[in-house]
Order: C-alpha cells, then sequence, then structure tokens
C-alpha cells in the first residue's frame, strides 16, 4: 500500500458516544460526529467569508468586451424562449447561456446582477473543493488542511478573469458540476459492497450539466478515473471499470453530437506548423504555472508570440518544463499519491482549453479556472507530509499569510476590472505589442466618450452650459486618445478588423467624414458579412451627406442600405433613412414600402411626413408616366413627349436617361429655357455640369432667370460646386458671396449661407447687406441675441430704416435666451 494511504500511527481509536437518554431531544453536536459536522459547516463559511472579501469589490464592475458582443448586443440573450437563437455553433454552451437569459428577465441591462451570480458561483466552488479535499486526503490531512485549499481557491488572485468577467460563467457553472459530479461519485460508490444508482446516475447528471456548460468538460471522465484509482485502486480495480462506463459513453454520445453538426461544430488546431503549436502551448502551459505559484503580472492580454521556434531557448525550456510535470504527474498517480492526481489535474484541464484558441489568444487567465482547483490539492498534501509539530505550526502561519495576502491582492485586481479603460490600459502596459489590448482600450475610450457627450447633452438641456462645454472637450480628449490607440493596434496588426471598425467609428465621432468613410470601407472589404461595420458604414455617410447639405453619392448610398437590409432587419431610424435616401434619387415606390415599416401603422411616428410626401410623389409620378405612355402611342416620337418623358426620369432620379432624351432636344432648340435648365441639373446631378457650360454657356434669352433656376435647382439637390460654376459663368458678380448666401438661405442650408455672408462681410466690411441677411439667417435659427448683434452691425452701415423695423418685429417674437420663440 502507498504511503500516502496509510492511516497515521498516532490516530487512537475514539470513545464511543453515551446513549441517548429516552424523551430527551439528542444535542446536535453530540459525539464525533456532530463535531465533525460543526468542522464542516465552519470550514466552509470561512471559505464563504473569504470569497465575498476577495470578490466583494466585484459587483461594481461593468459590461466588458465579449460581454457586449454575447449578452447586451445578443437580442435572443433576453428572452427565455428565444435564447436557443444565440447559441453558436462552435460554442454552443446552452447552460450558460439559459442563465444569461435568466439574469436579463430578471434585471434587463444590470450588469451588478451578472457580477453576483458569478462571485456566488465561485463560493459555491470553493466550499465543494473543501468537500472534495475532505473526501480524498482527510485523515491523511487535518480538516484545517482541507479547508486551507479551499481558502486558497477563493482568494486566488489567477481566478479574477474568470469571476469579473461575466462571459466566463461559463468556467465557473462547468467547475461547479464537475465537482459536484466528483463528490456524487465519491459519495455513490463508497460502499463495497456495491454503488448507490440513484446517486451515480446523479453524477452522470452533472456531468452533463457541465458539459453543457462548458467545452472544458470532457476532460471529467478521465478526471473520475484518476481520483477513483488514488482512492480505490491496486490489484482488483479493473472490476471497477464498469462505474465508468456511463461517464464514457456520455462523452461519447457529446462528441458524436458535435461532430454531426459539421465543420463548424468541431474544434480546429490553428493553421500553424505543428512544432509551432507545440512551442507556443508549452510556453503558455509554463506562463500559467508561474502564475498558479506566483499570481502577479495578471493581465486581460497576455501576448504570446506564435514565433518563438521549436528550438528556441525558452521554447526548449518550457517543453522539457511540461514533459517532467507530465511525467512526475504519471509516476505520483501510479503509486497513488494525491500529489499525482493535482499534477494530473492540472494538466488535463489545461491542454484541451488552450490548444484549440486563436493565435492571438492561446493564453487567457480563465482557462485556468479549473486548473486552479486541481492545483491547489498540492497543499493540503503538502501540509499532511509535514509530521514535526513545529514545522506544522509554522506551515500553518504561512499558509494564513498566503490566504491573506492572495485575498488583497485579488481585491485589488478587482479594481483594475472595475472600468473598461483602466482594465485595457493596464493590459496595454504589460503586452506593448498586442494589437488586441490596444484595439479594445480604443473601444473604451470610444464608449467613454459617448456617455460623457450623453452628459454634455443632458447639462445643455438644464441651462448648464459650463458643465457641458466641458463635457464636450473630455469626450473630444477621449476620441482623439481613441483613434490613436486604434491606429496603433492596426499597425500592430492589420488583420485586426474590429481595430479597423472602432477606427472608422472615431473619426465618425470626430466628424472627419471622409477619413472614416474610407477606414470602414476597407474594413468592410475584409468582412463583407459584417452588420456592424454596414451600419457604421451608412451612419457615417449619412452624417457625411448632412455636413454637405446633400446626400453624398445617393446611389451608392441606396447601394449599401439594400445589403444591410440583407444582412440583417433595419431598426426603425435606418429604415427612416432608407426611405428619404430612395427619395432623393426618385425612387418613390420603393421608398413609399421603406417607410411604411418605419411608420409601422403608428400614426404619431415621426415619419408619418416623410411616408405621406413619398407617396404624393410616387402618384404624381406614376400620373406622368401614364400620360407619357398615352401620348406615345398616339403621337409617337414626338418632342412634347420626349420633353414628358424626360421629366419623369428627372423626378425619378434617372439622370443618364434623362441625359439621353434632353441633349438631342436642346440641340434641335437651344434657345428653349427650359431644356437649358432641365439638362443643366442633370449633368450637375452627374458631376459633368464643366462639360455642359463649355457645351452651352447660356441660353440664348436675354434673360438671366434660367441661370438663376438651374442654380437654384442644383442648391436644393446639394450640388453647392454646381451652383458656384453656373452663376460665376454669367458674370456681373452673379458669383458673388453674397449672391450664394441669399441662395444658401431661400434653400435653408442655413450654415453654408452664413459661410458666404461672412465671407462677404470681411471682402466688404462698409457694406450692410451681408449683415441683414445674416440677421435673417440668426432669425431662421430662431436665436434673438445673434441676430440683434447683426441687426446692430448692419445699422452701423446706414441701412435702410424699414429693413430694420421689419427684422426688429421679427426678432422681438423670439425668445431673448436664445433657443426659441418668446412665450
Amino acid at each position: 500500500m502507498s504511503e500516502d494511504l496509510r492511516r497515521p500511527e498516532e490516530e487512537l481509536p475514539r470513545a464511543e458516544a453515551p446513549a441517548a437518554v429516552p424523551g430527551r431531544a439528542r444535542p446536535v453536536l453530540e459525539g464525533r460526529e456532530g463535531v465533525e459536522t460543526a468542522q464542516i459547516w465552519i470550514s466552509a463559511f470561512l471559505v464563504v467569508v473569504v470569497g465575498v472579501i476577495a470578490y466583494g469589490n466585484s459587483l461594481g464592475g461593468p459590461f466588458h468586451t465579449e460581454d457586449y458582443l454575447r449578452i447586451v448586443y445578443n437580442e435572443p440573450v433576453h428572452h427565455l424562449t428565444t435564447f436557443p437563437q444565440a447559441l453558436d455553433a462552435r460554442l454552443p454552451r446552452p447552460l450558460t447561456m439559459l442563465t444569461f437569459a435568466l439574469n436579463w428577465w430578471l434585471l434587463p441591462g444590470n450588469a451588478a446582477a451578472f457580477h453576483v451570480i458569478n462571485m456566488l458561483l465561485h463560493v459555491v466552488n470553493g466550499v465543494l473543493l473543501y468537500l472534495l479535499c475532505r473526501r480524498l486526503l482527510v485523515p491523511r490531512a487535518s480538516e484545517a488542511a482541507a479547508m486551507l485549499a479551499g481558502l486558497l481557491f477563493a482568494a486566488h488572485p489567477l481566478a479574477t478573469e474568470a469571476v469579473n468577467y461575466i462571459i466566463c460563467r461559463s468556467a465557473l457553472l462547468a467547475t461547479m458540476f464537475m465537482l459536484a459530479a466528483l463528490l456524487l461519485f465519491l459519495r455513490a460508490t463508497e460502499k463495497e459492497d456495491g454503488a448507490q444508482p440513484v446517486t451515480l446516475g446523479l453524477s452522470v447528471f452533472c456531468f452533463a450539466l457541465a458539459s453543457w456548460s462548458k467545452e472544458t468538460a470532457v476532460v471529467f471522465p478521465a478526471l473520475v478515473l484518476a481520483v477513483d484509482w488514488l482512492l480505490r485502486g491496486g490489484r482488483g480495480f479493473g472490476r471497477r471499470v464498469v462505474l465508468h462506463c456511463p461517464y464514457w459513453a456520455l462523452l461519447s454520445v457529446l462528441i458524436a453530437v458535435r461532430l454531426a453538426a459539421g465543420r463548424d461544430g468541431v474544434p480546429r488546431l490553428p493553421n500553424l506548423p505543428l512544432a509551432d503549436i507545440v512551442a507556443t502551448q508549452s510556453v503558455a502551459f509554463a506562463k500559467y504555472l508561474r502564475l498558479t505559484l506566483l499570481p502577479f503580472g495578471l493581465s486581460a492580454d497576455h501576448a504570446l508570440s506564435v514565433q518563438h521556434g521549436f528550438m528556441s531557448p525558452e521554447s526548449v525550456a518550457a517543453l522539457l518544463l511540461v514533459l517532467g510535470v507530465g511525467c512526475l504527474s504519471v509516476i505520483l498517480l501510479l503509486r497513488r499519491s494525491p500529489a499525482g492526481l493535482a499534477l494530473f489535474w492540472y494538466l488535463i484541464v489545461l491542454a484541451p482549453s488552450s490548444l484549440f484558441a486563436p493565435p492571438d489568444a492561446v493564453m487567457a487567465e480563465r482557462r485556468a479556472y479549473l486548473a486552479i482547483a486541481g492545483g491547489v490539492l498540492l497543499v493540503p498534501w503538502l501540509v499532511g507530509k509535514i509530521k514535526p509539530k513545529p514545522l506544522r505550526v509554522a506551515m500553518g502561519v504561512a499558509a494564513g499569510v498566503a490566504v491573506l495576502i492572495c485575498t488583497g491582492a485579488t481585491f485589488s485586481r478587482n479594481a483594475t476590472w472595475q472600468s473598461r479603460v483602466s482594465l485595457w490600459a493596464d493590459a496595454a502596459d504589460k503586452s506593448p505589442r498586442s494589437s488586441r489590448a490596444y484595439g479594445n482600450l480604443g473601444r473604451a475610450f470610444i464608449r467613454r466618450a459617448r456617455l460623457v457627450e450623453s452628459d454634455a447633452a443632458e447639462y445643455a438641456v438644464l441651462g448648464e452650459q459650463d458643465s457641458s462645454a466641458q463635457n464636450a472637450r473630455e469626450a473630444q480628449d477621449y476620441l482623439n486618445a481613441a483613434e490613436d490607440y486604434c491606429r496603433k493596434a492596426v499597425r500592430l496588426d492589420p488583420g485586426n478588423f474590429l481595430a479597423r471598425l472602432d477606427l472608422g467609428t472615431a473619426l465618425n465621432l470626430l466628424e472627419r467624414y471622409q477619413e472614416g468613410e474610407d477606414v470602414l470601407l476597407d474594413a468592410l472589404s475584409r468582412e463583407p458579412s459584417s452588420e456592424a461595420c454596414m451600419s457604421q458604414l451608412l451612419s457615417t455617410l449619412s452624417a457625411e451627406a448632412g455636413v454637405a447639405d446633400a446626400h453624398a453619392d445617393q446611389v451608392r448610398l441606396v447601394d449599401y442600405y439594400r445589403r444591410a437590409a440583407q444582412l440583417k432587419p433595419l431598426s426603425e431610424e435606418q429604415l427612416a433613412r432608407y426611405g428619404l435616401c430612395l427619395m432623393s434619387v426618385g425612387d418613390f415606390r420603393r421608398a413609399s414600402s421603406i417607410l411604411a415599416q418605419a411608420v409601422d401603422g403608428d400614426e404619431s411616428s415621426p415619419h408619418r411626413a416623410a411616408l405621406e410626401q413619398a407617396r404624393r410623389m410616387a402618384s404624381d409620378v406614376a400620373r406622368v408616366e401614364a400620360e407619357v405612355w398615352r401620348g406615345r402611342r398616339e403621337h409617337p416620337a414626338s418632342s412634347a413627349e420626349q420633353r414628358a418623358m424626360a421629366r419623369t426620369y428627372l423626378m425619378a432620379g434617372r439622370h443618364l436617361q434623362c441625359a439621353y432624351l434632353l441633349w438631342p432636344l436642346l440641340e434641335n432648340a437651344p434657345n428653349d429655357p427650359e431644356l437649358w435648365v432641365m439638362l443643366g441639373y442633370t449633368r450637375a446631378k452627374m458631376g459633368a455640369i464643366d462639360a455642359f457650360l463649355a457645351r452651352w454657356p447660356a441660353p440664348l434669352a436675354a434673360s438671366q432667370e434660367p441661370r438663376l433656376q438651374l442654380a437654384q435647382a442644383c442648391a436644393r439637390g446639394g450640388a453647392w460646386d454646381a451652383v458656384e460654376k453656373v452663376l460665376a459663368a454669367g458674370g456681373s458678380g452673379m458669383g458673388s458671396p453674397i449672391t450664394l448666401g441669399a441662395l444658401a438661405l431661400d434653400v435653408g442650408a442655413l450654415d453654408r449661407a452664413e459661410s458666404y455672408l461672412r465671407e462677404a462681410g470681411a471682402a466688404d466690411p462698409a457694406n450692410p447687406v451681408p449683415w441683414l441677411y445674416l440677421c435673417d439667417v440668426a432669425v431662421q435659427r430662431e436665436d434673438a441675441a445673434a441676430a440683434g448683434g447683426y441687426l446692430d452691425e448692419a445699422e452701423a452701415r446706414s441701412v435702410d430704416p424699414a429693413a430694420v423695423s421689419e427684422l426688429r418685429a421679427r426678432i422681438a417674437g423670439l425668445n431673448p435666451a436664445g433657443g426659441g420663440r418668446a412665450l
């Protein structure tokens, strides 16, 4: 028999408990059984207390990167009836997703509620591990030594990622059910005369629950076999193999189900040479081992280079360490030593957890969670091996100090997880070559900027302008930082799609729309099926069009909306933008259909007016088309019919067909102002105004009215380059900033009008006209203070008193504080 399994010689028979007095209640703590029960409850309570102290400050943590992707933005998880739709074919984890759905159903969007469940699961795991140590090691080790394993596990800093990262609940659940299954197996097989079938069945069921929580549970049958060998191995052990058949049978079923799921259900090795995989995994194991023994330098991103090389000194040393630990675990386990079980547990759990990980995430602290549970078994075993009492006392004191240090380190590490910025800033400092760390840091700054911008808007509504301005400056600083970190992430890894997407988002929020569009188009070319990238690109293009007072390249924008709708159903706001975009290119029929989806029968919808306008325009186009086709049947190829068809094409935004019709008509009737305006507007929308003016500089009519009509049409269509060229070609000051400003004011492009008029005022300081127009701009914005200031400037330049009186009357109807009409 192994030395580890002998009962200590100093253990003496204990006296039997006195018989109970008839008619009197039996004391709870009577005899040896009662004392042992009290010890178990006290030890479990201490494990709970240490776990709660260590992780008490984790409850205030936010959602983090993957939490948003798998929970917050994953709509099916928000309902108990739809959560199966959220299951990933590669990582299904149905039980884990069910707990997320329950969490969201009880307290939607409450991160603290998710953190509470994670902390409770971790504390339960600490208690279960303590109970398992009792089963495996007592009386070879004392109750206090067994409790020490639970305390160290509950307070170990390496477990912080699994507890703080909500998405890592899968590891917590799998560990809990595996520990419970082990305890039930030991309970079911504790008698030599046979197993308890119900308890054994519960153990198998817990194994199934663990496998539905996380794939790491596939190692459980091997762990059960090792534990059974440790306690009851030796001669005749082969007859006990039948007790393990249910676990291996269930494992076979689980593997068959994954294989039947197709290619997505089967984990695949990284696309690297086998030597590089072995080298990288060995280096990762060595780092896991170091973090378990000396848990400092913890990080949310442990960037390990896959280019170690199989024969590099680091890889060779790590590989020798793995082989050494593996051989030692086998030797000790064959001798039925608990140390062998601890090492075997540690190795077998880490092997599959990181083997199939992508190259940029070979190592993650969450994967060591279950391995720590096996590793801490070494502590009570080592304490039990110490015989001299002074050394035991010293060991106990050292262990207590270690628990205190671990508790403090865990509490401190939790503080880093309280903020996305602090978490990824810490990761970037510790892994300066990690593209993932810098990309996540940039995303964290974007989220912070959005929160600050929201606060700035609230302060503005409350009239606290100073606070609003300060928050706006802070948001700008955060966005600048986000741009810098995202650019660094892309430089470190050009294939980092998320970093490109976040860079485009940051540039969009910084109102650098053209740069953002270029970045997002590049990202979309790499991931054509990305819903997030398409949505952000649509937002950028729409914002860019708003700055230009027109839709930029509407046909392309319509195409992007169409592609986005194929990827995912559009939101109400996106449908409304899609409909307006279709209206701008003249597709009123489709615009009516899309806007009807946005309104969805809601009479109070803000998009109701746009829907009615689209329907009217669609009706007008249909009526004109009917008249045209009726005219074509009655008078084929007539000039009037072609002119009417050109109007129809113009209304529908079909500029190329319109140009084909109008060109020969204007060649035959060069003095026709209407044809000149129509063809000029069509060529302006096609971006060919220069060629048009070169061919037809002006209509041969004496009046400049057609030129003004063309300029107004181009202004309403947002073609301001064409407006400036058309007016400049007219001479006689038609292209002056005052004329352009007045035209912009007439079509409602207030920002552009203000720019033109300020330019006019600077060019001719004595002229009051620009200031009168600027006053009109301020009145349309309902800004009484600015309007009064502009009118004062105009009066200082000898303006017509009648015009001043009219503007004064309009200003008097505004709120003096600005922003609305007076009450």
